[in-house]
């Protein structure tokens, strides 16, 4: 459940970051044309957001409150940025999923016709 509502609120922060979050834009050409791409904003929004959650619980609970040994911490930090790279990837692939389910559903619904009242006098 954790790993549903962490890759929802990737999608979350992606879709934001292209479509709600105007400061972003026109900064960079790099920057715009990330943002272009759901695949590309998925999978920083993922990382991104897999790093302030594993803070947070370390936070909690810190890898360091066990005696330091440099092996340990070295081994940690390389397995939490695999872990970050790795959910990244699952962050892309979900959004861009998600995405395109959302963009077929649109174009494919009917439009919604309201009806005009008269109005009385």
């Amino acid at each position: 459940m954790e790993l549903l509502l962490l890759l929802l609120a990737a999608y979350a922060l992606t879709f934001a970051s292209q479509h709600k979050l105007n400061f972003l834009h026109k900064k960079s050409a790099f920057v715009d044309d990330m943002l272009r791409c759901t695949f590309c904003t998925a999978f920083h929004a993922g990382w991104i957001l897999f790093l302030l959650q594993s803070f947070g619980l370390s936070l909690v609970q810190p890898f360091w409150s066990q005696p330091i040994i440099i092996d340990k911490a070295v081994w940690s930090l390389i397995a939490l940025l695999i872990q970050a790279f790795v959910f990244g990837l699952a962050s892309s692939g979900f959004s861009y999923f998600l995405d395109s389910v959302i963009r077929w559903a649109e174009s494919n619904s009917d439009p919604i016709e309201v009806e005009e009242e008269d109005e009385e006098e």
